[in-house]
């Protein structure tokens, strides 16, 4: 039965996460990352449910500076018994994320309960990839043979801030030892080269029987792209591409991507990224979903979403989830990651301190 919001009262809260390691990508170095959290608490209760507005500055949406003001104007609607609508967070599609979190809440039994599932129960997991942080050439390395002993069978670098030369060994290596078969190879440039460069390194890549290669050039060069996709070289996946897109269908008609990457926070929610799911299979367009740096609350919440439509699609393929070790201090939750896999360990509870 769906709660009476009117049952609880509204409240947020802005935490910073620190990163445990300077996490490098081609925009710079990450070292802390901010999210805003909607709160519902019950009134003669201690039930507490919580969505997440998470932000990557210079590349959500949202603005930063706007934010808190929209926030307590949500708040306020909330209090008074309104739910938003959709049009009240046009423009701020990582608070949309939120309020959808919550909605869907509000219509469990369960508090962080969004799509239950055999995930949810423990009984099923979802097979993601390791993340390899830029950095020099020894702490590559090192990420990469930590996340080898780990069992992931699928690894994705980060890639266009070294002399290539010293990406392209890191890659080589790895691929000296395992096969295409034994171990996906998925790199990503956050759109760091020109035109010239990603067919060069897109060469490269291909020898080594790489993946796919995510945003080889930056966003809104819709020709450029489409002729990188149209050359086959590697599989090109799109991500910023998709940020600031107001037309999905003009997109992947003008682009004919061999991938897009999914992410709800940046994205505006599980709506707006089911809409590109149901056109992308139209177009015959392969999809994965990946977290944007959430903390636990949104990482759970996308996981759950994903193990989802995974189902309906029946389709799983390694996904970009598993952030919640970023952080020197996170939620504590059900999540845990075994041998590659994320796992819904339901015995666990949450801990909710840090929202109070």
């Amino acid at each position: 039965m769906k709660k009476n919001i009117q049952n609880y009262v509204a409240r947020w809260k802005k935490i910073v996460f620190p990163f445990r390691f300077e996490a490098g990508t081609s925009r710079g170095i990450l070292r802390e990352k901010e999210s805003w959290f909607i709160i519902l608490e019950e009134k003669n209760g201690p039930e507490i449910m919580a969505g997440e507005c998470s932000l990557i500055r210079g590349l959500s949406r949202d603005n930063p500076a706007l934010l808190p003001v929209k926030i307590c104007e949500i708040i306020s609607m909330l209090n008074r018994g309104i739910w938003p609508k959709e049009e009240d967070t046009t423009g701020y599609p990582a608070l949309a994320f939120a309020l959808e979190m919550l909605h869907l809440q509000c219509g469990q039994d369960a508090p962080q309960m969004h799509y239950p599932s055999p995930f949810t129960l423990g009984k099923a997991d979802i097979p993601i990839n390791g993340l390899i942080w830029m950095g020099d050439y020894a702490f590559m390395m090192k990420q990469a043979e930590e996340k080898l002993q780990e069992g992931y069978l699928c690894l994705k670098l980060k890639i266009g801030t070294l002399d290539w030369t010293l990406e392209k060994s890191i890659l080589q290596q790895l691929r000296q030892r395992y096969t295409a078969c034994e171990l996906i190879l998925r790199v990503d440039a956050n759109g760091a080269y020109n035109y010239h460069q990603a067919r060069e390194v897109m060469q490269d890549l291909a020898a080594l029987d790489i993946h796919s290669i995510e945003q080889p050039i930056a966003a809104g060069q819709w020709e450029k792209m489409q002729l990188l996709c149209k050359a086959n070289i590697v599989p090109v996946a799109l991500d910023e591409e998709l940020l600031s897109c107001t037309d999905k269908t003009a997109l992947l008609e003008a682009i004919s991507p061999q991938y897009i990457i999914l992410k709800p926070s940046l994205l505006g929610g599980f709506s707006q990224c089911e809409e590109w799911v149901k056109l992308a299979t139209a177009y015959g367009v392969q999809w994965w979903i990946t977290s944007a740096l959430e903390s636990n609350i949104g990482l759970q919440a996308i996981a759950q979403w994903t193990y989802d439509i995974c189902q309906r699609y029946a389709l799983m393929p390694h996904q970009g989830l598993g952030t919640g070790k970023l952080y020197a201090h996170n939620f504590s939750c059900p999540l845990e990651v075994k041998n590659g896999f994320l796992h819904y360990d339901s015995e666990k509870n949450w801990n909710f301190e840090m929202l109070g």
